[in-house]
């Protein structure tokens, strides 16, 4: 039978060697993104509750900075 094309390599294969940019890291490429689309709910009213547009997420509406954990 001939191998199917979604066939995962086996993991003996080396993997591709990461290109370095000019101060020896990693380096940045840019990727051909599409244009963003209009808004899903461009034609709806926003989400007034008690003068609090609820659309718009709770931790940008407070002002809250968010932290990454390492």
């Amino acid at each position: 039978e001939a191998p199917a094309a979604d066939a995962v390599p086996p993991a003996s294969a080396p993997a591709p060697a990461a290109r370095r940019g000019r101060k020896g890291g990693p380096e940045q490429i840019s990727l051909p993104l599409d244009p963003p689309r209009p808004a899903r709910f461009q034609k709806t009213e926003p989400t007034i509750y008690h003068g609090v547009d609820l659309d718009i997420p709770t931790f940008i509406r407070r002002k809250v900075k968010l932290t990454t954990q390492k």
